[in-house]
């Protein structure tokens, strides 16, 4: 939405540098998937640490037995809302 010219050259670079930065936190914390929910199933909770698979600590027990069937093979949604242990759905 920015016309790019002199002054608004430095801020579209900046924008274009965190783009990329911004795609992957979304696809890795908020994208769920059929593969993402098979990976959520086998987390281990209470894990504390910068290397922790489970970084937010999600119980499987939190994902609704509808969620299965409702979502796609070939899709998937964002979650409106992620928190520790605790996923809005």
């Amino acid at each position: 939405m920015l016309i790019v010219n002199d002054t608004t050259s430095s801020l579209v670079a900046a924008v274009s540098n965190r783009l990329s930065a911004l795609s992957f936190h979304m696809r890795e914390y908020y994208w769920v998937n059929m593969k993402k929910i098979n990976e959520i199933y086998r987390y281990k909770t209470e894990e504390y640490s910068t290397d922790a698979v489970n970084k937010f600590n999600i119980y499987p027990e939190q994902i609704p037995s509808w969620l299965v069937d409702w979502i796609s093979e070939e899709g998937g949604y964002f979650i409106g809302n992620l928190q520790p242990a605790h996923m809005d759905f």
